[in-house]
């Protein structure tokens, strides 16, 4: 205890222990509340009291040392400096001042450094100090150019040329806005002083910390945005405490500025915040509420021009002095009224509801599966040895190190899961992000095991033809089933000889295939296992359907069987016909492919029905034996085609 401290009297009184602790949670957005004062204003609003706010007097210039700034990059919107000479850092921190910090679970460090947590508790300002005869010529705000610093923790980053930095004529000496680095910091021998008062770019601050691990009070208050008026202010009130408490003379304050603040205007109409709450707001309950919100402001009839205050950089629209206006009246005066849920949307022409997707694979007997966008590393490898992945920083456990490049590995996980637990029929779906090259939204998907067996028929495994079926009946949603395309493909995760590539025209939108061999073996699969993977904008845009009046004239079917080569694909002779008889043809479909007896070895014969017609007359025998002799011709020079004896 200090000297002065009295004997026998009650330790309880003399630190002030009789006290109310008030831990508060703060949203995102609520970063000016992150400081007494902060907090004391939003009080004195909801509650009508008077804010008292801390008396804070400029500080008369003794000395006319200064150190010039320069700021390098446009993230760093000002910078305000101060030197002050002749401090004595061994000075004692305030008994008053370190059991306040102790009680927010500040550490005490020195003298300064604890003024300086002060102040940023007190006004939410962070700010740093530098021991000035330890900095080389000028201060110079810029990004990093792959330099490394030891930090105030003993640390040594090493940073990458996107990191914004304080810096003089040598070294980087602090990540700005995070932490300060070893060279320059204030220790016992201290005598002058260089104290930073600055603010940055919240946009860019974010996942700074974070990146190299470090999580300090000044990063959580950049990263949810600093008033930017506060910096001078800040600056004076630290002056005040350390002249005080540590003696000393200070210069004058030097303000290096690249974006001055801008004032935001805001249109606030009494029919609209009616129309949001379903409450009457008239125009005097309205006016008191921005007077207690310290927001200055016009009105002519019920609209009334609002101008936030500087620390209230989360009121941007309307929609936000809405909620400030509720927030104030009381949640509780909300009457209940009737709206559509927030899904009753119009659909945009041209796509398809999201929902409509999830519906479809419900309907088709799929379990929906929803599985975290973080995820195992070698999972990930397993099924994609040849992608970069994208990896955390600061991973929860070692199972979430990397952001999925797909969810396959997932879906084989659940499955697994469920199969331990006697479910053998498995069906999965799941529409999530993906972080490829760009992150991307897709539907994935699994099938393992079989039908379930009926009194009329035993079970019938799954197999490819069963998920391309589900696969092609999708796209008729979109209407686009007539120009998807499968064609085969080599991919890590899949099976090369059960897999193909899904193209809409000629633009590839995903992958659909039996689980690569290698994986059911590391994984110990076993059995049947088929996956897919579509890009869902691809699904959600739809092609306009065209109506067409029914031909009163009757069609015309006739039956093909074509021996061909193994190595030929059905699918391309199928879109080969297409092209060459569009005019005639209706429909062409595949009933049988067949190998063995009667077809040589090295070839399969494929049987094609064909539906021929016309719109507008019904085709002679003549017309059909000519059409069907001239397409046998061109498939026989296409594909080296011969009809089947």
């Amino acid at each position: 205890l200090p000297e002065g401290a009295k004997i026998g009297q009650d330790i309880r009184d003399y630190l002030e222990l009789d006290d109310e602790i008030i831990e508060i949670e703060l949203t995102p957005n609520r970063g000016d509340c992150a400081s007494i004062l902060g907090a004391a204003r939003d009080l004195a609003a909801i509650t009508g009291d008077k804010l008292v706010e801390p008396s804070i007097d400029k500080n008369k210039d003794t000395i006319s040392d200064i150190v010039k700034v320069n700021l390098l990059d446009e993230n760093c919107f000002n910078y305000h400096g101060r030197v002050i000479k002749d401090v004595n850092v061994d000075a004692k921190t305030p008994l008053w001042m370190s059991e306040r910090l102790r009680r927010t679970g500040v550490n005490g460090i020195n003298i300064v450094v604890d003024i300086l947590n002060y102040v940023m508790l007190e006004l939410g300002q962070p700010m740093h100090a530098f021991d000035l005869d330890k900095l080389s010529g000028d201060i110079t705000v810029r990004l990093s150019k792959n330099e490394s610093i030891e930090l105030l923790n003993g640390d040594t980053a090493k940073l990458d040329n996107e990191t914004l930095v304080i810096a003089d004529d040598k070294n980087p000496q602090a990540i700005a806005g995070v932490m300060g680095g070893n060279l320059s910091s204030v220790t016992t021998t201290t005598k002058n002083l260089f104290l930073e008062s600055a603010l940055f770019s919240k946009e860019k601050h974010a996942g700074t910390a974070r990146k190299y691990s470090l999580h300090t009070d000044s990063s959580y208050r950049f990263e949810r945005g600093v008033d930017p008026k506060l910096q001078e202010l800040a600056l004076e009130r630290a002056t005040n405490l350390i002249i005080e408490f540590c003696g000393g003379s200070c210069g004058p304050i030097t303000a290096t500025v690249n974006k001055e603040y801008a004032q935001k205007e805001i249109k606030l109409r009494l029919t609209r915040i009616k129309r949001i709450l379903g409450i009457d707001c008239d125009s005097s309950t309205v006016a008191d509420i921005l007077t207690r919100l310290n927001i200055t402001y016009s009105n002519e009839g019920d609209t009334f021009t609002c101008y936030p205050p500087s620390y209230r950089y989360d009121l941007s629209e309307e929609v936000d002095l809405i909620e400030e206006v509720i927030r104030l009246v009381g949640f509780d005066k909300l009457e209940d009224t009737y709206n559509l849920p927030s899904n009753h949307t119009v659909k945009e022409h041209g796509f398809l509801d999201e929902n409509r997707v999830r519906f479809y694979f419900q309907d088709k007997g799929y379990n929906e599966a929803i599985s975290y966008s973080f995820t195992s590393k070698e999972q990930q490898e397993l099924f994609y040895p040849s992608e970069e992945l994208l990896e955390l920083v600061n991973p929860i456990s070692s199972d979430m190190a990397v952001m999925r490049y797909g969810v396959w590995p997932s879906l084989v996980a659940t499955a697994k899961y469920n199969q331990a637990r006697a479910v053998q029929n498995i069906k999965l779906f799941e529409v999530s992000r993906v972080f490829k090259q760009k992150e991307e939204k897709v539907v994935s998907g699994l099938i393992c095991g079989s039908t379930e067996k009926t009194w009329l028929e035993d079970d019938i495994k799954f197999d490819f033809y069963k998920l391309k079926a589900d696969i092609v009946s999708l796209f008729a949603l979109s209407n686009n089933d007539l120009e998807l395309r499968l064609k085969p493909c080599e991919h890590s995760a899949l099976h090369p000889g059960q897999s193909a590539n899904v193209y809409i025209a000629d633009k590839l939108v995903g992958y659909i295939g039996a689980v690569h061999p290698r994986i059911s073996q590391k994984m110990n699969l076993g059995g049947n296992w088929f996956l897919f993977e579509l890009n869902l904008s691809s699904i959600l845009k739809t092609k306009d359907i065209v109506i067409s009046k029914p031909s009163k004239f009757p069609t015309v079917s006739r039956d093909l069987a074509l021996v061909v080569n193994s190595d030929i694909f059905v699918g391309d002779i199928v879109e080969f016909i297409q092209h060459e008889i569009k005019d005639f043809l209706k429909c062409v479909s595949v009933f049988d492919v067949y190998t063995g007896e009667g077809v040589k070895q090295g070839s399969k014969s494929i049987g094609l029905s064909l539906v021929l017609g016309l719109y507008d007359r019904t085709l002679t025998d003549d017309e059909v034996d000519k059409l069907i002799s001239n397409l046998c011709y061109k498939l026989t020079k296409e594909f080296d085609a011969a009809l089947r004896d």
